[in-house]
């Protein structure tokens, strides 16, 4: 049975709660917690955390300093990841969290034999980054891997494709990433390194961006926004902030809208209240929130469910607990 409000949230947003399934009573264990079932009764405990990222409090202010020891702990974290008794590739997509990947990978591999990378292209497409991977793989030990995802190919692994993922995906590339899952198994190669999580560490993301921006400008810190601003308008800056700007604001009126969608028998819900939530965080808090509850979850849901349809491990070096 729907859980009609997650539903209604869902097209309403793109995001559903992680806190909650599409289908009503059923509740996922919150990331980043246990929880203890008692055989005989199979009565749960309460979930309990093993990790804090909430307590980490900032020790370097140094941007190059942070740089170089996050590089370092980055390797060491790949180095650890690498650590299997059979063989181990990575996904390779062309933007810079995998790329970043592969590269460590060539340098810090034990065996030093060729490192297998898995790549989703769309030729002809403006959304492929086939000449980026090519780059990547001019510089490094590897035997690629390519998948070409296409619609016929959607429509014969639709079925399956929703038997694996149970509830709705966020867009079309979560196929492409079936796709991959089913290229690397086809490989011979059970164990994968993947980028997921160097967005919600690093704050990578265009809305990420804009929130920075709105947080200068509520702080006051007027040079440092003015700073922002020109470095998207002039040479050698980011030219891609003002062709965002009409995209952010129509995502944010369409969400900052409670009545923009509604189910029948759902509760309305406070879709704005949230929102306004939201773009209140600081920039750590904010970062917190995309980790435990805004992007990653639904992320590694997908993925988790992309690598299993296939008997795939994925493993996340930008997720390391240490990192």
């Amino acid at each position: 049975i729907l859980d009609s409000t997650v539903g209604a949230e869902f097209l309403r947003t793109g995001y559903e709660d992680p806190a909650r399934t599409f289908f009503a009573d059923v509740r996922p264990l919150p990331s980043g917690t246990w929880q203890r079932i008692a055989l005989d009764t199979l009565r749960m405990s309460e979930p309990e955390s093993f990790w804090h990222p909430e307590r980490i409090r900032v020790s370097v202010i140094d941007s190059r300093e942070a740089g170089g020891l996050f590089a370092e702990k980055l390797k060491e974290c790949v180095r650890i990841h690498l650590r299997s008794d059979v063989p181990v590739g990575c996904a390779l997509s062309g933007g810079l969290d995998s790329s970043s990947l592969a590269v460590l990978v060539n340098a810090v591999h034990p065996s030093g034999d060729p490192l297998h990378t898995f790549t989703s292209t769309f030729p002809g497409e403006a959304i492929d980054e086939r000449e980026f991977v090519d780059d990547i793989l001019a510089g490094v030990k590897a035997v690629p891997h390519f998948v070409t995802p296409d619609p016929g190919g959607f429509l014969e692994d639709l079925n399956r494709f929703t038997w694996a993922h149970d509830e709705p995906v966020g867009s079309l590339s979560m196929y492409a990433g079936y796709c991959v899952a089913r290229k690397t198994r086809e490989a011979g190669v059970p164990v994968t390194l993947n980028g997921q999580g160097g967005d919600e560490v690093l704050s990578g993301y265009w809305q990420c961006y804009f929130l920075h921006l709105r947080e200068l400008a509520r702080k006051g810190r007027v040079f440092p926004l003015l700073g922002h601003v020109a470095g998207a308008l002039f040479g050698g800056g980011n030219p891609g902030l003002v062709g965002q700007v009409p995209i952010m604001w129509r995502r944010y009126r369409a969400r900052a809208n409670p009545n923009s969608v509604r189910l029948r028998n759902s509760s309305e819900g406070d879709s704005p209240a949230l929102l306004r939530e939201i773009m209140n965080l600081d920039g750590q808090a904010r970062r917190l929130y995309d980790i435990r509850s805004m992007f990653l979850p639904r992320l590694l849901k997908w993925e988790d469910r992309n690598s299993m349809a296939f008997s795939v491990e994925g493993r996340y070096p930008f997720l390391d607990h240490e990192l």
